[in-house]
């Protein structure tokens, strides 16, 4: 295995807080069919983990994108005045 990607899964597999063996064991069983999506610790499956880290990066996006909507005004506002 290159260790590149043994760095990534051991990366991923220590995000979910599952051991690197524990994390490939679920993820190729879920690939082929096998497995029920991956459970955490705090019983939060991968899935509804997956789906607020979505909507919170949707919500980062939201937050960045009206700072710097707010940075232009301003900066337009003291250029007039």
């Amino acid at each position: 295995m290159p260790e590149t990607l043994h760095a990534a899964l051991a990366r991923a597999a220590d995000g979910d807080g599952v051991s690197l063996n524990q994390f490939i064991t679920t993820t190729l069983a879920q690939v082929v069919g096998e497995g029920r999506p991956a459970q955490r610790a705090s019983g939060e499956t991968v899935n509804e983990r997956s789906r607020w880290l979505s909507i919170l990066l949707v919500i980062n996006l939201v937050v960045v994108a009206a700072a710097g909507i707010l940075a232009i005004v301003l900066l337009v506002s003291s250029w007039r005045g």
